[in-house]
């Protein structure tokens, strides 16, 4: 199974404009800045983010999420400029809270309520806050800054990393052992701070700009955490496998809307196209049989085309029981008041089918 959630915050931090909030800008950047002079200046941008993840606790203590689960950091590129051919960004676990503000990065008068590079959060009815932390690091922490003092400050111990050559492309990061951590107690979830490598930071050398799609943009592609595990099942009782090359795959129970936050056990038919003529007390197109074991699904918006859960020969298995082919999905992890639509893949003998008969539904708010 395939899950998404979404962050509850995230913004960009500038180092050129150490007290600038962007806590709502539609989109989050990696930039680098170097001033031509004899001395250069080198100005960086960081990405902070905060994911709830108490849903997910709770689901591990009663047993819907496997132990075994790997856990990704996705971001969608928006657009990219003159960033190195061959680089790689990181992401650290938060080592103090942040909070977000409503700030953007062409807002003018600029807003610097909530969280910038200088402060973790400011109080613009005080004219006060708290800065990040540049000194005094206990073993387990650090943060760094190359003209204005901030820039977050970061575990460093369960970095996750992802190496890019060519065009940037989107962001899917393991970030597994952030999150196992988070979930053990064993460090406070104040969230991700995402960045290029020291030595890019503080090069003489300018990296360009990616920019990232934020929790508020306009698309459907907003950043999400996602959780991946198997909880594939199959025993397929006293059921034939579906072994002709020409098939008819549809759905027994697809419903037109499913409620956000719900778990749905999807039931797959699959039957000859043009059954055997063969005498039988009991009609041939009414029989059950269960999808090859190398059958998966995936989901894709249904206005854009884009998968917004793929096939994953891992982690979106057919399962079968006595009564057929199945598989289970939790609808929080898909963006209320969309369509979406059902796709089935099948593998036997080297064949591979695509079932894409027009299976939609719409996801609805609770």
């Amino acid at each position: 199974m395939i899950i998404h959630i979404f962050p509850d915050n995230d913004a960009t931090l500038y180092e050129v404009s150490a007290s600038m909030n962007t806590g709502i800008d539609p989109v989050l950047e990696l930039e680098k800045i170097v001033t031509q002079a004899s001395t250069p200046k080198k100005f960086n941008s960081r990405i902070v983010q905060k994911y709830d993840i108490s849903t997910i606790s709770s689901s591990i203590v009663d047993g819907t999420i496997d132990l075994g689960f790997k856990a990704y950091l996705n971001l969608n590129v928006a657009e990219e400029y003159g960033i190195p051919y061959d680089h790689t960004i990181y992401a650290y676990p938060l080592s103090e809270s942040f909070s977000n503000g409503v700030g953007r990065k062409l807002q003018n008068p600029k807003s610097n309520g909530g969280v910038s590079w200088q402060y973790r959060n400011y109080n613009t009815n005080t004219n006060s806050g708290d800065a990040w932390l540049t000194a005094s690091f206990n073993s387990t922490t650090t943060g760094s800054y190359n003209e204005n003092i901030g820039g977050a400050t970061w575990y460093t111990s369960s970095a996750a990393s992802q190496s890019f050559s060519g065009v940037q492309t989107d962001l899917r990061m393991d970030v597994t052992d952030i999150i196992k951590g988070w979930l053990s107690g064993s460090r406070p979830n104040d969230g991700f701070m995402i960045k290029r490598a020291d030595s890019d930071e503080s090069s003489n050398e300018e990296h360009g700009r990616i920019s990232f799609f934020s929790m508020d943009t306009n698309t459907i592609f907003p950043p999400k955490l996602e959780f991946a595990w198997d909880d594939s099942s199959f025993s397929t009782g006293s059921l034939s496998e579906l072994t002709s090359e020409d098939n008819i795959v549809y759905f027994k129970n697809l419903r037109r809307e499913y409620v956000d936050g719900a778990r749905v056990r999807f039931r797959i038919v699959g039957r000859e196209r043009y059954p055997s003529r063969s005498y039988t007390t009991t009609l041939q197109s009414l029989d059950t049989n269960y999808l090859p074991t190398s059958s998966y699904y995936a989901i894709k918006d249904a206005h854009t085309d884009d998968f917004v859960v793929p096939y994953d020969t891992s982690y979106t298995k057919i399962s079968c029981d006595s009564n057929g082919s199945y598989f289970d999905i939790r609808t929080d992890g898909l963006q209320p008041n969309r369509y979406f639509r059902l796709l089935i893949k099948t593998e036997r003998n080297g064949l591979i089918d695509i079932h894409d008969d027009g299976f939609f539904f719409k996801i609805k708010k609770n």
